[in-house]
């Protein structure tokens, strides 16, 4: 049953820092970039060893050797398919650790790197979105976290901007803009994901970073992306009534969608937060965006859930195909679930025990990130998993996935995307 929150809590948290346990793919030495062609193409960044699938299953035909593959990339924690060249096919972009951020451009269904981004930190999410509406998609960047006395030493930026400066099909050009992101001051710096939404219907994109100091929304004012302005207190309404006890959050996840079928982009958050005995209970949250309602950008706390696990993905969806967007949330060594909107306006049953229409993963992985896409081109959304994937019949997922990696290696992203133009989806995996 949903849960909201009591009348017992501040009615705006203070943000606090806290310390971040480095993720599993830290301790990963190598990583391998490589192409499968077939029915269904998957291309993955892999750990050391090659991923060989299974039988291949029915509606699935995947090939068990790369047909390209690129051994440099290493590390490999986000990733996103766009067209950044104009030349009518997807271009891959791939966020690693400590090794920059790499852009691939699609020749024909072959990736060619085209350009190397410095990176200062390490790339935990990637957004492409056309920022300055000049008709060529721009990249955000969220850089991670990092160790960094900010008082003494030139700590980079915890979220970054790349202009596409792009004339011709010949190369990819991705440029700095000079934007200032700055959250919170003190040693560490972060932000672990970002969204490129419109939140107040301008037909103007505008910036959302998640971190350690919460959200930071950037509201665009046009094509001068100079111009933006960073919303008070994280973009949260004023007189949001949070849980008791909670006194300052950290943010992990994010994800953007219009949940409560209003016209308006609302969020979903994982928060980490600290409980003042030394433990950081973790929920997800709902935001519903008060545009429209108010003056100005808010986004309001409208439902919230604990959650026993670190939840290290959050992706909307509607599964079971009533147009409302669902909510896929990924854990770390806990089953994937789904938890339903149940009546087309923000109501969730995140408890798969008790709800209806509510789907959870046979196996407790260790899953990093999830993606929808109807790779049987059936007409419903399919989800990915690093290395699974599960078919969506008659509006809900199967309980076996139809495809899976025989050798289960590590992977920290994935996303969707055609590479080769054929008319199925392709998969990028990356760890």
């Amino acid at each position: 049953m949903e849960q909201r929150p009591d009348a017992k809590g501040p009615a705006h948290p203070r943000h606090v820092t806290r310390l971040r346990v480095p993720r599993t793919h830290v301790r990963r030495a190598s990583a391998q970039l490589a192409l499968w062609l077939a029915g269904m193409t998957l291309l993955a960044l892999l750990p050391a060893r090659v991923l060989a699938q299974d039988a291949p299953a029915a509606g699935l035909d995947i090939a068990a050797v790369p047909a390209w593959s690129d051994n440099t990339s290493r590390n490999s924690l986000a990733s996103a398919w766009g067209d950044l060249d104009g030349d009518g096919d997807l271009d891959f972009v791939v966020g690693t650790l400590e090794q920059n951020i790499r852009v691939f451009v699609n020749r024909g269904g072959t990736l060619e790197l085209a350009q190397q981004l410095e990176s200062t930190l390490r790339a935990a999410d990637l957004a492409l979105g056309d920022l300055n509406r000049d008709g060529r998609l721009d990249l955000a960047v969220a850089n991670g976290s990092s160790f960094c006395d900010q008082a003494v030493d030139d700590c980079g930026q915890p979220g970054q901007i790349y202009l596409n400066q792009t004339a011709t099909p010949d190369g990819i050009d991705l440029t700095p803009l000079s934007f200032s992101d700055d959250p919170t001051g003190g040693v560490w710096t972060e932000s672990s994901a970002v969204a490129l939404v419109d939140l107040n219907g301008d037909a103007w994109l505008d910036i959302v970073f998640a971190g350690m100091d919460g959200l930071r929304i950037y509201r665009s004012r046009g094509a001068d992306l100079a111009a933006m302005d960073q919303l008070d207190a994280g973009g949260f309404c004023a007189d949001s009534v949070y849980p008791s006890g909670i006194t300052g959050f950290s943010v992990d996840q994010l994800a953007a969608a219009d949940y409560d079928l209003d016209g308006d982009p609302d969020l979903a958050v994982n928060l980490t937060v600290p409980d003042g005995t030394g433990n950081w209970p973790r929920y997800v949250m709902l935001f519903k965006n008060m545009q429209g309602e108010r003056d100005d950008t808010c986004f309001d706390l409208d439902a919230w859930f604990p959650v026993s696990a670190n939840v290290n993905g959050l992706a909307w969806g509607d599964m079971d195909g009533d147009t409302a967007p669902d909510l896929a949330v990924s854990a770390y060594a806990a089953p994937i679930q789904i938890w339903t909107n149940v009546d087309m306006a923000g109501t969730f049953a995140p408890d798969c025990a008790a709800a209806v229409n509510c789907w959870t993963a046979p196996t407790a992985d260790e899953t990093n990130d999830i993606a929808w896409g109807d790779v049987d081109n059936d007409g419903d959304l399919d989800l990915a998993v690093p290395n699974r994937v599960y078919l969506n019949e008659g509006g809900m997922l199967q309980a076996t996935a139809a495809w899976s990696s025989a050798d289960g290696g590590y992977a920290d992203s994935v996303a969707w995307g055609d590479v080769d133009g054929d008319g199925d989806l392709d998969l990028a995996a990356g760890g």
